[in-house]
């Protein structure tokens, strides 16, 4: 059966109706204009990450002091993945919590217990690695001086953070040269003992090993003093572009948004009733 009701007659029923379907339109938008008063406004800031490289500068120091200017002094992509992992470790968003213990009372915390306000905290922060190889770290809070310096904080502990871990790193790699050129010295020692032989092709023999393990201590102390000096110029992990500041805006509610969406809803909404009004009196 083929429906006697198309898109004419809905057009003509609507412009009968266009008193009424504008009333509800302008209702729900009045309506949504007084819940947007009683809501508290959010503000966004958000800080700007490049990735520093200090893998391939510490690479250029330790093998080729002639061609470190060659490297980049920025990463790529590739690093805002361990940048974010950084940002996003519980013991960085701790130490964050720690620096601002107001967010104890803006989160409502029962205790003083910095985990139980990381996970409301992650609900108003977001990361996005844009295409210029840029990390965006954002925090969306009703207290817009609290979200700056929740962002720009986020920022400094992980670079603080990925600099324990990369010192850590270098210090355990010289503590083992430091336990592999003792154990050479003691082996030369030990042939020292055995070179008083009188046997010349064992004199030779010990004399040969003996010149080779000078030959590893010295490669081992100029490999260990390359480590201790990448060690004590340390580049940053981390660069920083654009540091956050306080928002000038109100980011949430956009009020302009929400009337216009409740008027469009109201309106669409009457029209609907004035449809089936008229199939049902049919």
């Amino acid at each position: 059966m083929q429906s006697s009701f198309n898109l004419i007659d809905m057009m003509e029923l609507l412009k009968k109706s266009w008193r009424f379907c504008l009333s509800v339109s302008i209702v729900a938008a009045m309506a949504a204009s007084i819940i947007i008063l009683f809501m508290k406004p959010q503000y966004k800031s958000s800080v700007t990450l490049l990735a520093g490289n200090p893998l391939l500068s510490d690479k250029a120091r330790l093998f080729n002091q002639q061609i470190k200017d060659l490297y980049t002094d920025f990463g790529n992509g590739d690093d805002l993945d361990r940048i974010q992992a950084f940002a996003e470790m519980n013991s960085t968003l701790e130490n964050v919590i720690n620096k601002n213990l107001e967010l104890f009372v803006y989160y409502k915390s029962i205790d003083t217990n910095a985990i139980s306000v990381i996970k409301s905290m992650r609900k108003d922060i977001t990361y996005i690695k844009t295409e210029k190889d840029q990390l965006i770290i954002s925090c969306e809070l009703t207290d817009k001086i609290l979200a700056a310096k929740i962002v720009n904080d986020i920022a400094e502990e992980a670079e603080l953070q990925a600099q324990h871990l990369i010192q850590k790193n270098k210090q355990l790699v010289i503590q083992k040269l430091d336990s592999t050129a003792i154990a050479l010295k003691e082996n030369y020692g030990n042939l020292e003992k055995n070179s008083s032989s009188t046997d010349p092709a064992k004199k030779r023999l010990i004399a040969a090993e003996q010149a080779t393990i000078i030959n590893q201590i010295d490669q081992i102390q100029k490999t260990n003093q390359e480590y201790k000096l990448a060690l004590a110029t340390q580049p940053n992990f981390i660069q920083v572009m654009e540091k956050g500041v306080p928002a000038f805006e109100i980011s949430w509610p956009n009020k302009p948004l929400i009337i216009a969406v409740a008027a469009i809803l109201g309106f669409v909404f009457s029209a609907l009733l004035v449809v089936n009004k008229n199939k049902s009196e049919q």
